[in-house]
């Protein structure tokens, strides 16, 4: 991807197309960005091969359920694994030559007292802040989706072996 941005920057002629792609590339050579894609590329293979599966026509829903609720775990496994997803986003950063650093951040902080200096700014750490507004927030909406997937076929199958039981029974 960095490299067809480096082309365009190379043979392009277009002004806006020269300015967008500097946007663009100042971007993707954050290492948040790098994480994002590590950890997304994570998520969404866990949750292809389930879909592809999911997509047969001799799939029964039993099964469906079970694979969500294995999806289900697999996810929460994530939430445990921030420093293996941050080793292969440095690794990859490595290969793409960006920073392999979290961006420090300068925040206000209001005054505690009125004899204190007027306005107090300390960097926040960085790693922590993206551990918990980006990396738990991004796998907790993954994890409720599977969740809420789960739980309305888990309530099908109950229904289903209810009229299963009832079947019999005629």
């Amino acid at each position: 991807m960095l490299k067809a941005l480096s082309k365009i920057k190379l043979t392009s002629l277009n002004k806006d197309e020269i300015k967008e792609d500097k946007i663009i590339k100042s971007k993707l050579e954050k290492f948040e960005i790098v994480f994002l894609i590590v950890l997304e590329t994570k998520v969404l293979n866990a949750t292809d091969a389930i879909s592809k599966i999911l997509q047969s026509k001799h799939e029964d829903i039993q099964n469906a359920s079970k694979m969500f609720s294995a999806l289900f775990e697999n996810l929460k496994g994530f939430r445990d694994s921030f420093k293996d997803i941050k080793n292969e986003a440095i690794n990859l950063a490595l290969k793409w030559g960006t920073t392999t650093e979290f961006e420090e951040k300068c925040i206000s902080r209001p005054k505690k007292r009125s004899d204190e200096i007027s306005k107090y700014y300390a960097i926040e750490i960085s790693e922590d802040r993206f551990r918990i507004n980006t990396f738990y927030k991004t796998l907790d909406i993954a994890i409720d989706q599977v969740y809420s997937r789960s739980t309305s076929l888990r309530v099908i199958c109950d229904c289903c072996r209810c009229l299963d039981k009832v079947l019999k029974q005629i």
